[in-house]
């Protein structure tokens, strides 16, 4: 049904015309207010309509008394566009609660411009009696206005809603009527019919019903206030023409179509885009676009009409591009069958929303195959975007990284830091960077470099964010390692103080542990040292276990257990995981706990000194610079242990020789004391013949006590020197046996021992210096005397090995020799048990051995079975092939003996700068049969040497004024020397200082003291 189109009039009728005198009759706006009403309308509510929209303060029942919906009120059923509600039964309440039954009626009022204004509602009462017994107080409780004219110009009647309207003419019932009224009751009279006129009194705008009831007699005025139908018509007449007004100067399209599609409305700037210089209005697209554009657009309008709602949408019409949004629009029954529209232009928008998708695009692309990781994120930091590189290092997927997912990569000690750092970024709007782990569900751990950069648009406000994450994963490790490296470093420098400052290796060890061990988490560690016998391993020091584990340990022999092994195979081991392992080898150490072992070889310049562990039991491994660094200490350990055997040996050496010079004294002062006590004999007996011989004999004894004494000294200090020369020749072994066992034999029968000799028959042939190795082995048969209890034997074997290696043993039946000593036995001062000092010896005798048997090509090693077991010493030497026989000779002895007393006697000049030596020497020749004449040094002998002439100079070397050298240099230039021999007497005995002897004008060169069958000899040899 067609709505009503709204007109004041017709409103006025509704509400004042008598045949709706008991019809009650209001009027709602497009929100449901009440904006008019009439008498009976005011009687059902039973006073003023309130605020309920659509039906005051009346409730509509269905007639079974239950409600009805809002939605199904029928005024608001005819507002919503179904246009008229025809008659329907319903029951109503009354705020008093009353219910009677009515019938109700609605219809949708439209204005002037077909444009949905209103609607109004008719009630009928079933019940019409007791209507019409109020009607009677109609006029008087009537809200509005109701006056009464008698007689065309007389107030008969006013209810109060009229009395306050007279008070503008200042006017009251029973008194003439206002002008305007009169004349609105004459032209009405005129008429003859009801007249209806617009009157504003007192600011309110009315409808006057001017009703003539009796020509020239009543007329009534019915008065209906339309002040805010007034406004709103105003409003929606000045509304209509702001959109006529907007849609005209829109730059969008604005349209509106009926239900065949034809334009009904269109604006200039539609009409251009639909292609038309002129009038669109009825005209269809059809007629207007190309056939499938408008088929398109066809579509979209019907389907608005169909569901009733509005479209966004985007259309194409010809080369331009459209956002239009459509929507359904009543038509003038109020029913949906229009379609309005909007439609923006967007053709540059859309080509650059193409040119956009197109750069995500290759943004997109860009970023899934950039190196680092990249990430997009809302404000509210939300991850809406991640690329494969960032995946691969947070190793999540896109879709589990997106929205806080990301959160679940972080590792557990790093997530808290780097969240607050996040939400930081976000609070602030500022650039953010924090370095941090993702960890795998692998356990991989992934450092990286997370940068963030706040987004912004035109107007500077932020949108999102965008970052990185860069892999520094290496560089980390790396930063690590140089910190590790560094701690390492320092802890190594402390090690080395530690070193440094002890003497003791155990202690070093437990400071070292101690340092050490909280840095790599240690628990234990074990040291070995080698056997002095080098035959296993010995337990040194260690820490970690039980006192009882430790009594436990004992000795390893090598191979055995992990210690044993590396001692064995001089490598380091490693062994991990040991308490999951059932490996014999680890079993030793299993046993404490120990969960990783790492065990170093102690080497010093390939020597094997034993090996150096370090262990745990809260770990399963070592890594490798940790390995390194236990390979690092156990080299520092090797050096303080070398060096503190190095200080050990100088102690013990520097003990040695301090004993070697308490002996040496004592050495000296045995032969000293008897020579001096035989010079007092000698002064005493006053040349008693007996008692001269007997201390002669001593005396001549302890002097050759004294010569072997020096001679040795001299020996080692030419050995250590490198300055011995040998005179090696062919020469026979039974006759360095027979020279060495003569030497010998006056100590052995001495000691009460009994000496056994037990050699091959056949010559055996050896290229030696026969006086040295003479003096190797009676310095054999010496110590075998000196250390054997009086009565002992000592036995001599020679036997030829395989015809090239002569062997002779000294065995004895004497105190024996530790086996720790049989290797330093042949060290300078070195002595098991020193001998009692009457024994003698220096402890270079076995020194002097191993030194000469060496320059032979010889070697010589001790054995013995321990203390009180004996001992033996073997030398090895090889031999020659037998041959003649040359004959050696020795300068001092190649003299014959006996020649001194067969010559004439000499002129002999004795120079020395020790008056007694000079004098004792000067009454040795005097008393061998020659002339002597004496001077102190070298300058008085070359004043004394022309007036004396002699035949034979005896100088020594080392003088004050003028030594020997520069004596003997200047007197082979004086003519009378020419015949002269020239002897050098004095201590210095090497091969050097015989040589700068010789270059000095020397003939011979005798070493002190001098022998008298020397002296002798040389003395008769001069010519």
């Amino acid at each position: 049904m067609a709505a009503t189109t709204f007109a004041r009039g017709w409103v006025t009728l509704s509400m004042h015309h008598p045949s709706e005198a008991s019809v009650a009759i209001y009027f709602c706006g497009p929100a449901g207010e009440i904006l008019s009403y009439n008498q009976a309308a005011h009687l059902l509510w039973e006073g003023l309509p309130g605020s309920v929209p659509w039906c005051g303060p009346i409730r509509f029942l269905r007639e079974d008394g239950s409600p009805i919906p809002d939605e199904d009120l029928p005024p608001l059923r005819a507002w919503r566009g179904v246009g008229v509600i025809p008659r329907e039964d319903v029951l109503l309440e009354a705020p008093s609660g009353k219910r009677i039954r009515a019938s109700v009626r609605a219809e949708l009022l439209c204005n002037a411009t077909g444009q949905a204004a209103g609607v109004s509602v008719r009630i009928m009462v079933a019940d019409a009696g007791d209507t019409e017994s109020t009607l009677s107080r109609l006029p008087l409780e009537n809200p509005s206005p109701v006056i009464r004219l008698d007689g065309g110009t007389w107030l008969g009647f006013a209810n109060p809603a009229a009395i306050k309207c007279l008070r503008e003419w200042n006017v009251q019932p029973g008194q003439p009527a206002p002008t305007p009224l009169v004349k609105l009751a004459a032209e009405a009279a005129m008429l003859g019919v009801a007249t209806d006129f617009e009157q504003t009194i007192g600011g309110k705008t009315y409808i006057i019903k001017v009703v003539p009831v009796s020509p020239g007699m009543h007329t009534n005025f019915y008065f209906t206030d339309i002040t805010e139908l007034t406004r709103l018509e105003h409003g929606l007449r000045y509304s209509q023409k702001r959109l006529e007004a907007l849609a005209l100067h829109s730059p969008v399209a604005t349209y509106v179509k009926d239900s065949a599609g034809r334009y009904t409305q269109a604006n200039p700037v539609a009409c251009h885009y639909l292609g038309s210089t002129g009038e669109v209005v009825g005209l269809t697209d059809q007629q207007l676009l190309p056939p499938d554009i408008a088929e398109r657009i066809r579509r979209i309008d019907l389907e608005v009409i169909q569901y009733g709602k509005s479209i966004l949408t985007e259309e194409q019409v010809g080369h331009w591009r459209f956002l239009s949004s459509k929507f359904p629009l009543p038509d003038e029954n109020g029913n949906m069958t229009q379609v309005g529209g909007i439609s923006l232009e967007i053709t540059e928008r859309a080509e650059m929303a193409t040119k956009l998708r197109e750069s995500e695009e290759r943004f997109r692309i860009l970023a899934e195959n950039a190196p680092v990781g990249i990430f997009l994120s809302s404000v509210e930091g939300q991850v809406l975007f991640v690329n494969r590189s960032w995946c691969a290092m947070a190793g999540l997927t896109a879709d589990q990284a997106l929205g806080s997912g990301w959160t679940s990569a972080l590792h557990p000690e790093d997530r808290e830091r780097a969240l607050k750092d996040w939400h930081g970024s976000m609070v602030g709007e500022a650039p953010s960077t924090c370095e941090f782990r993702f960890l795998h569900a692998d356990g991989t751990e992934v450092w990286t470099l997370g940068c963030a950069t706040p987004l912004t648009d035109t107007k500077g406000t932020v949108t999102g964010f965008i970052g990185s994450c860069t892999d520094v994963t290496e560089s980390r490790q790396a930063d690590l390692l140089l910190q590790r490296q560094a701690a390492r470093l320092r802890l190594l420098w402390e090690a080395a103080g530690i070193i440094l400052s002890n003497e003791r290796p155990d202690v070093m060890l437990q400071q070292l542990f101690d340092k050490i061990r909280p840095h790599l988490d240690l628990d234990a560690f074990f040291s070995f040292m080698v056997d002095p016998d080098g035959d296993g391993l010995s337990l040194f020091s260690c820490s970690g276990i039980t006192d009882e584990q430790r009594a436990s340990l004992g000795k390893l022999q090598y191979g055995q257990a992990i210690c044993g092994t590396v001692a064995l195979n001089r490598e380091p081991m490693v062994v991990t995981c040991i308490q999951q392992s059932d490996d014999d080898i680890s079993s030793l150490v299993r046993g404490y706990g120990v969960s990783v072992y790492a065990c170093n070889p102690l080497m010093a310049g390939g020597e094997l000194l034993g090996t150096l562990s370090f262990a745990s039991r809260r770990r399963t491994q070592f890594d490798a610079d940790e390995i390194e660094f236990l390979e690092t200490i156990s080299h520092y350990f090797t050096g303080a242990y070398v060096r503190w055997r190095l200080l050990e040996d100088l102690r013990a050496t520097d003990r040695r020789k301090d004993e070697f010079l308490a002996t040496l004294a004592h050495e000296l002062r045995n032969p000293l004391a008897p020579i001096r006590a035989g010079l007092g004999v000698i002064k005493m007996t006053e040349g008693i013949p007996q008692e001269l011989d007997v201390v002669r004999s001593a005396m001549e004894r302890q002097m050759d006590q004294l010569v072997t004494l020096v001679n040795d000294l001299i020996d080692v200090s030419r050995i250590t020197l490198g300055k011995m020369n040998l005179r090696l020749s062919r020469c026979r072994f039974h006759e360095i046996l027979d020279s060495a066992t003569e030497a010998s034999r006056p100590g052995i029968d001495e000691a009460g021992h009994r000496l056994e000799i037990s050699i091959p028959d056949h010559d055996i042939h050896l290229h030696a210096d026969p006086h040295r190795l003479a003096q190797v082995i009676s310095n054999l048969l010496n110590n075998a005397a000196k250390y054997t209890p009086r009565g002992g034997t000592i036995r001599v074997e020679a036997e030829v090995i395989d015809g090239e290696t002569l062997a002779v043993r000294v065995k004895d039946t004497g105190k024996g020799i530790p086996a720790h000593m049989l290797e330093r036995i042949f060290d300078m001062f070195a002595q098991v048990n020193p001998a009692p000092m009457d024994d003698g010896g220096l402890g270079i005798g076995l020194t002097l051995v191993r030194s000469l048997t060496r320059m032979h090509g010889g070697s010589v090693r001790a054995e013995s079975a321990g203390p009180g077991e004996g001992s033996a010493f073997q030398l090895l030497l090889p031999i020659l092939p037998a041959a003649p026989v040359t004959e050696w000779s020795n300068e001092e002895e190649s003299m014959d003996k006996n020649s001194g007393t067969a010559g004439t006697a000499k002129r002999v000049l004795i120079v020395d700068d020790n008056a007694d030596a000079a004098t004792t020497l000067a009454m040795a020749v005097k008393l061998i049969g020659h002339k002597v004449a004496t001077a102190e040094n070298g300058l008085a002998a070359l004043d004394l040497a022309p007036s004396f002439l002699p035949d034979v100079v005896l100088m020594d070397l080392g003088m004050p004024v003028m030594d020997g050298w520069e004596a003997a240099r200047r007197m082979r230039a004086e003519p009378w020397s020419k015949s002269v021999h020239l002897v050098a007497v004095t201590g210095w005995g090497q091969d050097s200082d015989r040589e700068r002897t010789k270059a000095a004008g020397f003939d011979h060169h005798i070493v002190k003291p001098t022998d008298l069958d020397t002296l002798r000899s040389l003395l008769g040899s001069a010519s």
